[in-house]
């Protein structure tokens, strides 16, 4: 068993929330599940709850938790059965190449994580190294600061955050994860087919808000927080972070379609202001959590709705010249199907 190791991690293409990393942090040796993401991950969603007592928006993007991804080797246990193991088996998945994805580990305990000292919180995390020497352990994972990167932090306390869960009633998972080797190509057809349905969805029986309508369920909820509907205490601080992190990807899509098809950089030029846009107002909202200041929320409100209609027009544009294309991928999908022996 080695005394030290360090698995590489490459940035991921959502990282809000801690269900969203692994998906794409861990595929050092497979680059090409960027593809996956391109291809398929892009609608936004979010609950209308908040609109009836709930202070969460719980938006997000359709797909993202690295559980369902199709291109991770995945093995979970519940720790329960590891019957005092527990460093043992991380250490034995580490050396073994494996990330470790945890769940049910009271932040309140770990040195370093965003609620240390401050919250009894079961929560998850990614563990992608260890030091037998010092007897610490290296996460991935929002820090005190709220910032997703990796830091160190004591095996011992680790042990006694996921005990000090278990007491609580909290079901502890280990997984060990890593990206299967099959390549994943880009789909420039799929990707604009996904284009498509985040402009055309909207809201769904459930209460369930979809793709670019999400945005204006967003400028509702900062309103709702405006008004004091909502205290600010309790406010969901990472909305403006989901909106930053979709347009980075969006504009990333637009850019391998154009290159795809050899259209040039038209429609991605005009939306890479979009990207600095919603850059600012996740910093905006980001002071604002920390420092309330009158009048913030309704600006970034504001902007927020101007900078969604931009991006309606942008990708309508994009949709409008990929109408031939798209026609004949449908067709060719079709004659495919019907050449499959049945």
């Amino acid at each position: 068993m080695d005394t030290r190791v360090e698995l590489p991690l490459v940035q991921p293409f959502y990282s809000t929330y801690h269900y969203q990393a692994p998906g794409l942090a861990v595929a050092v040796d497979n680059p090409t599940i960027r593809n996956f993401f391109l291809n398929d991950l892009m609608l936004l969603q979010c609950e209308t709850r908040f609109l009836s007592g709930y202070t969460g928006l719980e938006l997000t993007v359709d797909g993202t938790y690295w559980t369902i991804s199709p291109h991770l080797e995945k093995h979970g246990y519940d720790t329960c059965f590891l019957h005092g193991s527990l460093h043992t088996v991380i250490r034995e998945m580490l050396d073994a190449g494996y990330y470790v994805c945890f769940a049910g580990v009271d932040d309140y305990y770990v040195p370093g994580k965003s609620w240390y000292r401050e919250r009894h919180f079961a929560h998850d995390g990614l563990i992608h190294g260890y030091d037998r020497a010092d007897k610490t352990y290296l996460l991935y994972a929002y820090d005190q600061n709220w910032r997703y990167r990796s830091f160190w932090t004591p095996q011992a306390a680790f042990g006694r955050a996921h005990a000090a869960a278990a007491r609580n009633g909290a079901n502890g998972e280990l997984w060990a994860i890593r990206a299967l080797p099959g390549k994943v190509p880009f789909l420039p057809e799929r990707a604009l087919r996904g284009i498509a349905a985040y402009l055309d969805c909207a809201s769904s029986p459930s209460g369930m808000v979809r793709g670019a309508a999400a945005q204006a369920c967003t400028a509702l909820y900062l309103e709702k927080l405006q008004s004091g509907v909502i205290p600010l205490e309790k406010l969901d601080r990472r909305v403006l972070h989901v909106i930053w992190e979709h347009k980075r990807g969006m504009y990333e899509r637009i850019v391998r379609v154009e290159d795809a098809f050899g259209w040039g950089h038209m429609c991605s030029e005009r939306y890479a202001p979009l990207v600095e846009q919603a850059e600012r107002l996740r910093m905006l909202y980001a002071a604002h959590v920390m420092r309330p200041r009158e009048g913030a929320l309704t600006v970034i409100r504001k902007e927020l709705l101007a900078l969604s209609d931009d991006e309606r027009t942008i990708l309508r544009a994009l949709l409008e010249r990929s109408k031939e294309v798209l026609a004949y991928g449908a067709v060719a999908e079709i004659e495919a199907e019907a050449a499959r022996p049945s």
